[in-house]
């Protein structure tokens, strides 16, 4: 033991035979705030501590409950009582101290001396007694053992709490304050660590060991909430495990703690920083903090349910822990979460930024087609987004658990958005349903087709899922029944609502010149007629050159008696050129064509391009297929068909630009083949604007002025 005031040592005091009474108190165990309690009373020696009864010490400056229950322990154990008396004993009975010769490094064994020499950094200690030690420049344990307690708690910012640290962590070691080493080098120290010996090296070790407690989990939970159990009491502790969700159930609010424990907001919040402040810079291990995040790192986007079933799963946490929890304590401890946050379509998701940025733009465009098309083909979006293959399937997994959007099919390649606020094919189906409440699906597809607008209708068993999904009808194998009315869905004055009323009027099946002359009557524009003769889906194409309403039951014989004065005034084509000087052609979608992508064609097309090949493109942009010509074929069309939602019996018009070596796609019906080749095709697609241009929020029934060349009215002649 070290001597401290000239008094003796305890091993002095009791050999000279003056027993327990003599021995200084400054040798003793006591707490920093004890040990000045008696040194500022001038009590010096045990003799002179039993005098005082505990009524006498609780009346000194400074001196608690705690400190007299600390000084009864230590005369206790003694064998002595506060308030005995002393009998004749002085204070002049301790013998006087015997000079000492002061202690040399070469005086400790080589143990020791290792522990000397270990760095301030190599001591596992909080982040202020680790501040502390590099502010006061003592960068090795000799420094800080030869400095006494008072003297540690006088260096700058070093608290109560910081000395008893050090005190504690030097006992650890074998050591102590106060411990003299008269030829102390700095320089020493640093050699050693130069070529470490192997008793530096046990050193090193087993200072790693030594210090901050460790924390025995079994579980994600377990090791949040045991780093608060460490430095709070346990209605404290358990306070800020629910305020930053470290129990595993989410994240909640200063006001709802608050209530729950009785106390106001403010005191929730200083209680937390007061918490949190002494464990922020503890080095603590945390293990499963760690696993936790590497876990959360592999995976692609998720939902925080998603996420929190994942750790459950991987076993670091024992219940579905909210990943809020994982994102505070990063927080707190001044961790990398390494993962974003974002709302797609109203719900939040984990993950990388690239891909929630990718996945966000898939988001933003189903949202746009479905208000557009009605519903967006998966695979298509992927294409344009430049979605990689390998992220495809996590993103079909987010569309399936976030609920913003819901798929339309059993492989999950068609989908509809539900938070579009409008849908073009809601629109153009309702109108059809309106006019005929009983239908088939597959003429239903067909009407809806004729719109241009919507670039491409899903196929037949994806449409049947849309009408349900939008409340629009029920399906029953191939027959369609509607659940309303639709009033209002055809405007009162319009270009559709004339053309029905002159249908009704007129007959069921009209010739195309008649109908055409009959709509002028009504006081339609003749190039407004020709339009919505080719996009209404409310228009049926029977046959070539031959018109009814949609749904209408034909008598048999009335459409071949039709068909046969046409075709005595008509020469047929399937092929031509177009106002833009394209060369268009147009072929029946079979099964086969789907399947492996070739189509058959005229002599003269192909020999206008065949040996050649030609980029593709349908909806404005390039699809990324090319598409070869030879031997009166062409081929790899099947990918295309299969983004447009093509089925067998389909028409597709190929849309030949020879100069860009170019080829366009449009598919719909028969009535296809009378648009190119009567020329309307021209008139429509002039007015219809680039798909870049068609917003989310502007995707609604256009009026037939916008169809009309410029200048144009929609009705009058």
């Amino acid at each position: 033991m070290s001597i401290t005031d000239g008094g003796a040592s305890e091993d002095e005091a009791m050999k000279a035979g003056a027993g327990p009474l003599s021995i200084p108190l400054s040798t003793l165990d006591l707490s920093v705030r004890t040990s000045n309690i008696l040194k500022n009373a001038k009590i010096i020696f045990i003799g002179e501590l039993v005098a005082y009864t505990e009524a006498d010490l609780l009346r000194l400056q400074n001196c608690g409950a705690k400190s007299v229950r600390e000084l009864k322990e230590v005369v206790a154990a003694y064998g002595l009582r506060l308030g005995s008396p002393a009998g004749d004993w002085q204070a002049s009975d301790v013998p006087a101290p015997q000079p000492m010769q002061p202690k040399r490094l070469a005086d400790y064994d080589e143990r020791s001396q290792a522990k000397f020499f270990l760095r301030s950094s190599d001591l596992r200690l909080s982040m202020r007694a680790h501040n502390v030690l590099l502010g006061s420049n003592i960068k090795f344990v000799g420094e800080l053992a030869q400095k006494s307690a008072a003297q540690v708690s006088k260096l700058q910012n070093c608290g109560r709490n910081t000395v008893i640290e050090l005190e504690n962590l030097l006992r650890l070691l074998g050591l102590a304050l106060g411990t003299e080493i008269a030829d102390w080098d700095r320089k020493a120290a640093q050699a050693a660590h130069e070529l470490p010996s192997a008793s530096l090296e046990t050193a090193l070790s087993e200072a790693h060991n030594l210090g901050l407690p460790q924390i025995e989990a079994s579980c994600l939970e377990e090791e949040l909430c045991g780093l608060l159990v460490i430095v709070a009491d346990e209605r404290n502790a358990g306070m800020v495990a629910k305020l930053f969700g470290w129990a595993g159930r989410g994240r909640r609010t200063l006001e709802s703690v608050g209530q729950e424990y009785g106390i106001t907001r403010e005191r929730v919040r200083q209680i937390a920083a007061k918490t949190i402040a002494k464990i922020r810079g503890d080095r603590i291990e945390k293990p499963w903090l760690t696993r936790a995040l590497n876990a959360a790192r592999q995976v692609g986007p998720v939902t925080p349910k998603e996420l929190a079933k994942l750790l459950r799963k991987a076993r670091i946490s024992r219940t579905d822990f909210d990943p809020s929890g994982l994102e505070s304590a990063c927080e707190e401890f001044g961790i990398k979460f390494g993962l974003d946050k974002r709302s797609l379509g109203g719900f939040l998701v984990y993950g990388k930024e690239p891909a929630l940025a990718r996945l966000r733009s898939l988001y933003r465009l189903c949202k746009k087609l479905s208000s557009a098309r009605g519903c967006a083909n998966f695979d298509a979006m992927c294409d344009e987004l430049g979605i990689p293959e390998s992220e495809r399937d996590s993103a079909r997994f987010m569309i399936s658990k976030t609920g913003a959007n819901e798929w339309l099919d059993d492989d999950q390649r068609w989908l509809i958005s539900k938070t579009a606020t409008r849908n073009r094919l809601t629109n153009i189906l309702s109108k059809v349903l309106y006019v005929c409440p009983n239908i088939a699906l597959s003429e239903l597809r067909r009407a809806a087709a004729k719109s241009r607008r919507l670039q491409s209708v899903p196929p037949t068993k994806v449409l049947a899922r849309f009408l349900e999904v939008r409340g629009l009808a029920t399906v029953s194998s191939n027959e369609v029944r509607a659940t309303g009315t639709f009033d209002g869905v055809i405007e009162p004055g319009s270009a559709e609502a004339t053309m029905l009323k002159v249908l009704r009027a007129h007959g069921s099946v009209l010739r195309w010149d008649r109908f055409h002359e009959l709509c002028i009557a009504e006081g339609l524009n003749p190039t407004t007629a020709g339009i919505y003769m080719s996009i209404s889906p409310i228009i049926s194409r029977v046959a070539r050159g031959i018109y009814a309403l949609v749904g209408t039951k034909i008598e048999p014989g009335v459409t071949e008696e039709i068909a046969a004065d046409i075709a005595r005034s008509r020469r047929t084509a399937a092929f031509g050129w177009t106002s833009r000087s394209t060369l268009w052609c147009a072929v029946e979608v079979s099964r086969n064509a789907l399947t492996s992508g070739s189509v058959h064609l005229p002599n003269f097309v192909t020999n206008m391009i065949d040996g050649r090949e030609w980029q593709i493109r349908f909806d404005g942009r390039q699809f990324g297929t090319t598409l070869k010509a030879r031997n009166n074929f062409v081929w790899s069309l099947a990918k295309p068909l299969e983004r447009l939602g093509a089925e067998p019996g389909d028409i597709c018009i190929l849309d030949f630009d020879l100069t860009a070596s170019t080829v366009g796609l449009t598919v719909g019906g028969e009535d296809l083949v009378d648009s190119w080749e009567s020329g309307d095709i021209d008139i429509i697609e002039s007015n219809l604007p680039d798909a870049d241009e068609i917003e989310t929020e502007e995707a609604e029934e256009e009026t037939v002025d916008e169809l009309l060349p410029d200048g144009e009215a929609a009705t009058g002649n």
